[in-house]
């Protein structure tokens, strides 16, 4: 523990590596992850968090909530948001709180990839986040840029362990192809069938980034879109697909970009695929549904799932990759809409 407060405080491992940690931890009651939080984060997280353990020990959430607040007035970046998701949630715990005695659904959020949804260089728009003074809630501005319309769940491609315990590859693969000729569909019809599906949709199941979490370059366009045919011809037959001989395809770089390929659908299978009232297309979080809005937050990486209440407030559902979203400084005009100020609970 003081060699990763020591690692803390000298910039080496940052606050939202321990938050996750912690999250991740088994603890004997809600409140003690709170405990760990405070023995590895600096000394103001300490000042600013008093703990009475005989009144939280049921409601662990104001806690929570409390060190979330304190999260946001030190550092306003988005990741706090991006990793709000969770399995499940106490009824009072605002939707913008990580539940640290729950884990996220999605096991990967977007925080790390890098995306400038809602940023161009150079300008602010005043980004980032706040709390509001004595309310749960925070604010962030932005604007709606689309409406979920269908969800899929596209799940793993590789083989998974059923209830028995025992594995069952060919059931797992069936399944994943029936269910991505499905979304597939959906791509081809929201691209009106052009060339461009294709493109769109082999680059949207590896939400548009390599391993590292960085940005496909244009250049490299074609390698996905062989990688994606290359692995669903080889889920069906164990081969790559077939090219016209007058290519000349180097068959080992191939293989490797499928199984990279392969990995990295595998490691977003938690991402349900969707599309969008404008005919776009995305991978979204578990619990989004049809009608939800994904927002553009200014300051911030990712595109976000807001859901309106019944009250006016907007619940937070998770992040999303909405394809050909990804980037303030290059999004056309018309698919702005007006800017507004988004109260979250």
């Amino acid at each position: 523990m003081a060699f990763t407060r020591t690692m803390h405080r000298e910039g080496w491992c940052p606050t939202d590596y321990i938050l996750r940690m912690v999250r991740l931890k088994e603890v004997t009651k809600p409140i003690d992850k709170v405990y760990g939080l405070l023995g590895l984060l600096d000394d103001s997280l300490r000042e600013a968090i008093h703990i009475n353990y005989a009144k939280y020990e049921s409601s662990y959430w104001e806690v929570y909530l409390d060190v979330a607040k304190y999260i946001a007035s030190t550092d306003w970046s988005f990741w706090l948001l991006s990793m709000a998701s969770s399995t499940e949630r106490p009824k009072m715990l605002p939707s913008w709180c990580p539940n640290l005695n729950s884990t996220i659904p999605e096991i990967l959020d977007f925080s790390s990839q890098q995306w400038s949804a809602g940023i161009i260089r150079g300008k602010t728009y005043g980004a980032g986040f706040s709390t509001i003074p004595d309310s749960p809630h925070i604010r962030v501005s932005g604007f709606v840029i689309d409406v979920v319309q269908a969800v899929v769940y596209l799940g793993q491609p590789a083989p998974a362990v059923d209830e028995q315990g025992e594995s069952d590859p060919d059931r797992v693969k069936v399944s994943f192809l029936e269910r991505n000729t499905i979304c597939a569909a959906l791509c081809q019809k929201a691209y009106n069938n052009t060339d461009e599906s294709i493109n769109a949709y082999s680059r949207t199941l590896i939400v548009n980034t390599w391993a590292d979490g960085s940005v496909l370059m244009p250049s490299q366009q074609d390698r996905v879109s062989r990688a994606y045919l290359d692995t669903i011809a080889y889920l069906k037959t164990e081969k790559l697909a077939v090219v016209d001989e007058n290519e000349h395809p180097d068959l080992e770089q191939r293989e490797q970009m499928m199984q990279q390929y392969l990995r990295q659908l595998g490691w977003w299978a938690s991402r349900p695929f969707f599309t969008t009232k404008n005919n776009r297309i995305g991978r979204r979080p578990a619990s989004m549904r049809a009608d939800d809005a994904l927002c553009v937050f200014y300051g911030a990486g990712p595109i976000f799932v807001l859901r309106r209440g019944t009250s006016g407030l907007y619940e937070l559902v998770g992040d999303a990759y909405l394809h050909g979203c990804m980037a303030l400084d290059s999004l056309p005009p018309e698919a702005r809409t007006q800017d507004q100020e988004f109260i979250i609970g």
